[in-house]
C-alpha cells in the first residue's frame, strides 16, 4: 500500500489479515501492564479522538502495533472479536481516527465497534484486578548422572 492509501483500507486490509489467526494470543514478549481504568476514569461509548495514552489505559497494550508515517494501528485479539484501533499525529500526540470491529473466526457475525471496545474494557479490568503472578523458583539444580547402585540392570 501506498503512503496516501486511506486509513480505512489499511484498516480493512489488517482486518482481513487477522481473520484467520489462531485466538490464542502470542506471548513472544510480555508488556507491563498500564494503570487500569479506575472508576474515576470515565468509559468511553466510542474511541474516535482519544490519546493512544488513554486507549491504553481502557485496554492495555496493543497485541499487535504498527506505526508508519504520521499514524499508527493497533490490534485488540479479544475472545470474541478484534478491535483495530486507528491513529494519526496530531498536536496532542497520537490521535484515535477510526476504529473497526470483526469476528476472530470466519463465518461469525461481526460484531459493533461498540460491542467489541465492551468486551474490550472488561477484559482489560479482569486482568487489572487479577493479582500479579509469583516468581517461579527453581528447586532443580544441576543433573548428575546415576550412581551405579541406581542404574538398572539390562
Amino acid at each position: 500500500m501506498t503512503a496516501n492509501a486511506p486509513l480505512s483500507v489499511v484498516l480493512a486490509a489488517g482486518f482481513l489479515l487477522l481473520a484467520g489467526r489462531h485466538p490464542a494470543r502470542a506471548a513472544a514478549t510480555p508488556h507491563a501492564p498500564p494503570p487500569p481504568a479506575t472508576s474515576a476514569t470515565p468509559v468511553p461509548r466510542s474511541l474516535e479522538g482519544e490519546t493512544a495514552e488513554m486507549v491504553r489505559r481502557w485496554l492495555g497494550e496493543p497485541d499487535v502495533a504498527h506505526a508508519e508515517g504520521e499514524g499508527a494501528l493497533w490490534t485488540y485479539r479479544l475472545e470474541a472479536c478484534a478491535l483495530m484501533v486507528g491513529f494519526r499525529q496530531s498536536d496532542h500526540g497520537l490521535t484515535v481516527t477510526s476504529t473497526l470491529a470483526g469476528p476472530r473466526q470466519r463465518g461469525r457475525p461481526v460484531p459493533s465497534t461498540t460491542e467489541c471496545l465492551g468486551a474490550g474494557l472488561a477484559a482489560h479490568r479482569e486482568a487489572a484486578s487479577r493479582p500479579p503472578p509469583l516468581p517461579r523458583e527453581s528447586t532443580i539444580g544441576p543433573i548428575t548422572p546415576p550412581s551405579p547402585q541406581t542404574q538398572v540392570p539390562q
